[in-house]
């Protein structure tokens, strides 16, 4: 069974991003679907690594951009 799932990303990551996966032939969700899948059966943040850092690169992010950071102002924009 599906569910559907509702997610806050930047504008400019999710057109790129839809870019790439239509590339591959390949939906959005498809996509993190199978990387989620990927990450609960391996457990490894190796995995979480390397997809960050295709992220960045395909995001073209700052150099300095610090994850932690984001994080932590995501949940407190979220959370209050």
């Amino acid at each position: 069974m599906k569910a559907k799932l509702t997610l806050s990303i930047e504008d400019s990551i999710v057109q790129k991003s839809k870019r790439w996966a239509k590339i591959r032939g390949d939906s959005l969700s498809g996509i993190i679907e199978d990387f989620l899948k990927s990450m609960l059966e391996k457990g490894s943040s190796t995995d979480f690594n390397q997809w960050k850092e295709s992220v960045q690169l395909e995001a073209d992010l700052p150099a300095d951009f610090n994850w932690k950071k984001e994080r932590e102002r995501y949940l407190i924009e979220k959370y209050g």
